[in-house]
Parts: structure tokens; C-alpha cells; sequence
């Protein structure tokens, strides 16, 4: 199954137009993640699904989710999590909202979200993760929340819909490490 990395060229990148009004993303290992400033700032990431298993019988059925969040002291703010599954057609099929309320430490927030019927491969485009968040003292840096550790794995069917063995029904993905 494919694993797919978000990095950028650069390790660290301003997303806003200026110091302090956006998002600071930090691909490396050891401090990487998203920081959140004085302005309403989302960062997203679209994965594309592999249509390479379309016609097999397998169908999506869910996905598994974790990340790690401070929202706390000096990094305090809103921050908000959303997952979108979209069709071939770009219509969404389901949207998922995650609100991480104000921790006392970096904190994991992981669980598995069951779609109500599953998806074809034939019939789904790509997997949205996104996060929205602010700093809620103004303050010209990136003070905000945090993110990071992101990962979504996709939970699969077979043709008799049976639910397979947690260790390979799924499709890993790491997004904004």
C-alpha cells in the first residue's frame, strides 16, 4: 500500500503574507508541525485515492485518525480539525469536524470514523485533511496552536463487505509531518 509524505522543499514555511498572519509549517523531524497565529488561518492537504485496486470489489468503509495538538499557556487559541471524502465528481461525501479544546500538554486526538455504506474506488476522488486555527491573543508571531503527527489510514472492504484484518485493511497516509 502507498504511503504518502507531505514535505516540502523547504523545511520551514510561512503560509500568510506576512510575520504572524497565517500558519508556520515545519517539516522537520524532530519540531515538525503546523503553528497557528493572530490571524484565522486552514491549512489543507488533498490525497488522492488510488484507483489502481477500481473493479477489484474493494470499497472504503472508514478511516482511522491521530494527530497531537497543544492548545495551551502561550499556544492557546481555536483549532479545529475537518476530513472530507470526495467523489469522482467532486461532490462531498461525508465531512468530519474535530474541535480541540484548550490541553494542559500535547495531547492525541485518535479514533475511527465508520462511513454509513461503503464507497466504490470507481466512485471517490481524494481524502481532504484539513486544520483551521488562531491565536487568541494577537500576539506578531506564531504563538498559536499546534499541530503535528498527522495520520489517516483508510479502512477497506472486500467483495463479501466483510470487515478485513485491522493490520492490512487499511492505506496509510502521514500528512504535514
Amino acid at each position: 500500500f502507498r504511503r504518502v509524505l507531505f514535505r516540502s522543499a523547504n523545511p520551514v514555511s510561512v503560509l500568510g503574507c506576512c510575520t504572524g498572519s497565517g500558519a508556520y509549517l515545519d517539516t522537520s523531524p524532530t519540531n515538525g508541525g503546523i503553528t497557528f497565529s493572530y490571524s484565522t488561518r486552514t491549512v489543507s492537504q488533498a490525497i488522492a485515492i488510488n484507483q489502481a485496486l477500481s473493479g477489484t470489489g474493494i470499497q472504503l468503509s472508514g478511516y482511522n485518525y491521530s494527530w497531537q495538538y497543544l492548545n495551551q499557556g502561550t499556544n492557546a487559541g481555536t483549532l479545529t480539525g475537518n476530513i472530507n471524502l470526495r467523489s469522482d465528481t467532486g461532490a462531498s461525501l461525508g465531512s468530519w469536524n474535530y474541535t480541540m479544546p484548550t490541553t494542559t500538554d500535547w495531547t492525541t486526538m485518535s479514533g475511527t470514523q465508520n462511513f454509513s455504506s461503503a464507497y466504490s474506488l470507481a466512485n471517490v476522488s481524494n481524502l481532504n485533511v484539513s486544520f483551521t486555527g488562531k491565536d487568541n491573543r494577537f500576539w506578531a508571531g506564531f504563538y498559536g496552536p499546534r499541530v503535528r503527527n498527522i495520520d489517516v489510514r483508510l479502512n477497506y472492504t472486500d467483495r463479501k463487505s466483510t470487515r478485513l484484518n485491522s493490520s492490512h485493511g487499511y492505506i496509510s497516509y502521514a500528512v504535514f509531518c
